[in-house]
């Protein structure tokens, strides 16, 4: 097999579309972009392995901001997404769908998941 690089997931979904790769790794939503595009990519590619949750696009800071300012940050991203209009620019712009606190073990998945990665790249 043959590894290619296409840089966004919906693209990646138009690619199996089209026949130009067997298969590829997208987040599970990339079907429903892909779909604005062509609609068969909801009925015509099919997923056939979801990995356990992996966090996605955080909203990160420097550790050495102070600690009231990134409450406030939080909270202000947070309010965004709970008014009607917010929701709708973090959807258009960013595909979030809202935000939460995150603890450094939400990220263990995807550090096992890195772990697996590069074993089977070290052989």
């Amino acid at each position: 097999s043959k590894l290619v690089n296409i840089t966004s997931d919906d693209q990646r979904v138009i690619s199996v579309l089209n026949g130009d790769v067997d298969a590829a790794f997208v987040f599970s939503d990339a079907r429903d972009i892909a779909a604005k595009d062509d609609k068969r990519a909801m009925t015509d590619v099919v997923p056939i392995y979801f990995t356990q949750w992996i966090p996605n696009d955080t909203i990160s800071v420097r550790k050495d901001m102070p600690k009231k300012f990134r409450v406030k940050l939080a909270k202000a991203f947070k309010n965004i997404a709970k008014s009607k209009k917010g929701k709708q620019i973090i959807e258009s712009i960013y595909s979030h769908y809202g935000y939460v606190d995150a603890k450094d073990s939400d990220f263990d998945g995807l550090r096992n998941y890195q772990k697996i990665v590069n074993e089977a790249t070290d052989k």
